[in-house]
């Protein structure tokens, strides 16, 4: 599986446009996303809830796996050929971590959920407060 191609980036992405990238899949294939249309049986909603999660899935472990600097060596020496064909085991790319810190790691020292605020705005009672990051930790 090439994680560059499911990601719908270049080889040569820098860290930034593979977060953009996640986010653009996140957002296009999370289940939670899908509404059942007026016309749609539940079977055609259920197939198409599936496949969908099956899309997420795939892009969350191309993330993982690109954001990680061993794992995508790794990556890039399967691509080209390497000789050891266990050099990537089903296991380096099963990281199913849902925490914040795995959803949204540090870029360059700087917290993508906050943008190194330290502080999340959220949606409470109707209104919008302010909380500390639960990625960053600060």
């Amino acid at each position: 599986m090439n994680h560059y191609d499911t990601l719908g980036v270049p080889r040569d992405a820098d860290i930034s446009a593979i977060v953009q990238a996640w986010r653009r899949a996140a957002s296009n294939y999370h289940p939670d996303k899908l509404t059942l249309g007026v016309m749609e049986s539940k079977e055609d909603f259920e197939r198409r809830h599936d496949e969908s999660a099956a899309k997420f899935h795939a892009a969350r472990e191309a993330f993982n796996c690109l954001m990680d600097r061993d794992l995508r060596a790794r990556h890039d020496a399967a691509l080209n050929g390497a000789a050891d064909p266990g050099l990537l085991s089903e296991d380096d790319f099963n990281v199913m971590n849902t925490t914040p810190e795995a959803e949204f790691p540090k870029v360059r020292g700087v917290c993508i959920m906050c943008a190194g605020t330290g502080e999340v705005r959220v949606a409470a009672a109707g209104f919008w407060t302010r909380r500390k990051c639960p990625g960053c930790k600060a």
